[in-house]
C-alpha cells in the first residue's frame, strides 16, 4: 500500500485535516503500456490539534506531538508513507476546509455561515473532486461517508458527484456539542460504522474491477466526547502529561486512530 500524507493542523478548537490520500492497491505502479487508475481514500478527523496525536509533527521536535494520547496506527502510516508537515488546512474551522477540499477553491470564495446571492447555485457548478476523476475515467465509483457539513442548501455529497454517501450530515449525527449522550458508547461518534461502510464499499468496488474515490470525514475528536468503556480503562493506565492529562479524551482519540487502521 502507498501511501501520499496530508497533514495539516490547527490546535485545539480549530480544524486539523488529517488528509491521508492513499493510493491504495497493493503498491501504485505502471507497466509500460498499462497505465492504471489508482483509487483514493481521504482520511478526515474534527477538531484535532497539531499535538494531538503521538505522531512527531516534526521529526527532531518531541514537542510536536501529544506526551499523552496515543495514535499507533497514524504512526505506523507516517512510517510508511510521506509526511507533510509544511502544509496548512484551508482555513482554521471546519466547514471552509471542507468546500474548499472539495473544489479545490479559497475560502474567501465562499463567505462561510453567509450564503451570496446565487452562490448555493454557483457552489454546485463547480468542479469538485469526484466530478473530475469522472472525467478522466468514467469507471471511477465514488463515495463520502462521515461528516458532510457544507452548511449550503441543497449542496448534498450526490449534487456533488458522490454515488454513495450517508447524506447531508452535521455534527448533530455523530454526537456533537451540547448532545447530551452517555460518553461511554459501543461506536463512539460513529467511528467503527464508517470504517465498516467505507470496507465495504472498497470491497465491492473490487469484485467489480472498478477505481474508487472514498472520503472519510470523523466526526471525532470534536466534543461532545464519546469513548468505547475499555479504551478508557486502558488509557486511564498510562501517565499522564504535561500538555494532555484528560483520559476521556485520550480514549475518543484512540478510539478513532483504531478506526483508521
Amino acid at each position: 500500500m502507498d501511501h501520499i500524507w496530508l497533514l495539516q493542523s490547527y490546535h485545539c478548537g480549530r480544524f486539523y485535516i488529517l488528509c491521508l490520500i492513499h493510493l491504495i492497491f497493493a503498491g501504485v505502479f505502471m507497466i509500460e503500456g498499462d497505465v492504471r487508475s489508482p483509487n483514493f481514500i481521504i482520511l478526515m478527523t474534527d477538531d484535532q490539534s497539531w499535538v494531538g496525536t503521538s505522531l512527531k509533527m516534526h521529526p527532531d521536535d518531541p514537542r510536536t506531538r501529544s506526551d499523552f494520547f496515543l495514535t499507533p496506527n497514524v504512526e505506523r502510516l507516517a512510517e510508511t508513507g510521506m509526511l507533510f508537515n509544511r502544509g496548512y488546512a484551508p482555513a482554521p474551522y471546519c466547514c471552509p476546509t471542507r468546500r474548499s477540499l472539495l473544489i479545490g477553491q479559497t475560502p474567501a470564495r465562499h463567505i462561510y455561515q453567509k450564503d451570496q446571492r446565487n452562490w448555493t447555485t454557483r457552489y454546485r457548478e463547480q468542479l469538485s473532486l469526484p466530478q473530475m476523476l469522472k472525467q478522466a475515467d468514467p469507471d471511477y465509483r465514488t463515495a463520502h461517508f462521515g461528516k458532510w457539513d457544507m452548511r449550503f442548501d441543497d449542496v448534498s455529497p450526490e449534487a456533488m458527484g458522490y454515488d454513495m454517501s450517508d447524506g447531508d450530515t452535521g455534527n448533530e449525527t455523530g454526537g456533537g456539542k451540547g448532545s447530551g449522550g452517555p460518553a461511554a458508547h459501543r461506536d463512539p461518534k460513529q467511528i467503527f460504522g464508517i470504517t465498516q461502510r467505507t470496507c465495504e464499499f472498497m470491497e465491492q468496488q473490487q469484485r467489480s474491477g472498478n477505481p474508487f474515490f472514498v472520503q472519510v470525514s470523523h466526526y471525532a475528536v470534536h466534543l461532545d466526547i464519546y469513548y468505547r468503556e475499555q479504551t478508557l480503562a486502558k488509557v486511564e493506565k498510562l501517565k499522564s502529561g504535561q500538555k494532555h492529562s484528560m483520559p476521556a479524551f485520550a480514549a475518543m482519540t484512540l478510539d478513532v486512530d483504531e478506526g483508521i487502521g
